[in-house]
């Protein structure tokens, strides 16, 4: 049986090899959204792609947030 991940965890997509958020259940599909706000739209994953988001996965969600906020405050 899956795991359904609780709102707002880590997550990562296998398939497209991306961090994201897990949002919500929706029929057989995850809604997972970026890591960034607002740097892409939500989308939707198989479950069975879909695994917690180990240490590695955090740290490159963090860098992705980082240069998130570099570049809007360069801009």
């Amino acid at each position: 049986m899956i795991r359904v991940p609780h709102g707002e965890e880590l997550v990562l997509d296998r398939e497209r090899d991306q961090v994201g958020v897990f949002k919500r259940a929706e029929g057989d599909r995850w809604v997972l959204a970026p890591v960034v706000i607002g740097s892409g739209p939500e989308w939707l994953a198989d479950p069975l792609k879909v695994r917690p988001a180990e240490p590695s996965d955090r740290v490159r969600a963090e860098a992705a947030r980082a240069n998130a906020q570099s570049v809007q405050r360069v801009s």
